[in-house]
């Protein structure tokens, strides 16, 4: 059986003491948050000891718990961002795109009707990037049993496909869960002409100016572009 011998070694970023050492190829750098050189020497045998003379099979484990240990305890500090606060935070951040004030009104419509419908059907998710692309789906497909329209539709979940995209670092997430959510097709209106009578009410509806710019339109067959760029010497 082989072993490999493991003690590390000691550096400094600024006044700041770090180790690192290699585990089956891997370097490996941690912090021992000290300026104390007597102490960085005792915390760097603290760290190596579970590591010396250890298999490798052994050293990396060790080396997992220790880093699982350390990212508990910054997710103690910092947790990953809730869906409850997920508003507040993309509604200040400067990483958002720039929209106008209606629309930041729909979109936190959107986010609230999300975060409302994961309350009454998901009560253990709490953190954003506990949304599987498993629930995204439950969800689409509650919006279109709700009766929205295809454009609302897919305005709502292009929302919450940029909210997850804007707050990736905040939540932690590792992926988008709404990225393989397909847009809904919008019904084609098709184009028709209107009937004498619609256009006899169109004509009336207007006064001023904007009846005679209706006026040029209907009876010289000028585009609106024609008719409002119109001069008399050209008349």
């Amino acid at each position: 059986m082989t072993r490999r011998h493991r003690k590390g070694s000691l550096y400094r970023r600024g006044n700041v003491w770090w180790l690192k050492f290699m585990v089956d190829g891997a370097l490996i750098r941690q912090s021992l948050d000290t300026t104390n050189k007597a102490e960085a020497e005792r915390k760097r045998t603290e760290v190596m000891r579970p590591l010396l003379a250890a298999e490798k099979t052994e050293a990396l484990s060790a080396i997992v718990a220790r880093l699982d240990g350390a990212k508990r305890d910054q997710e103690n500090v910092v947790p990953p961002l809730t869906l409850t606060d997920a508003w507040d935070v993309y509604s200040s951040t400067a990483n958002r795109p720039d929209s106008g004030e209606e629309t930041l009104k729909r979109y936190k419509a959107q986010c609230v009707r999300f975060a409302h419908w994961m309350r009454q059907h998901h009560k253990t998710v709490h953190a954003m990037r506990d949304v599987t692309p498993e629930i995204a789906g439950e969800y689409a497909s509650h919006l279109g049993r709700a009766g929205v329209s295809p454009s609302t539709y897919n305005q709502h979940i292009g929302f919450l496909r940029l909210l997850w995209k804007t707050l990736r670092r905040e939540a932690r997430s590792q992926s988008n869960p709404w990225m393989d959510i397909k847009r809904r097709t919008l019904p084609s209106l098709g184009r028709r002409e209107l009937t004498l009578d619609e256009l006899r009410r169109v004509c009336e509806s207007t006064e001023g100016e904007m009846r005679l710019l209706f006026a040029l339109g209907l009876y010289c067959g000028f585009r609106l572009g024609d008719a409002a760029t119109l001069r008399w010497a050209e008349v």
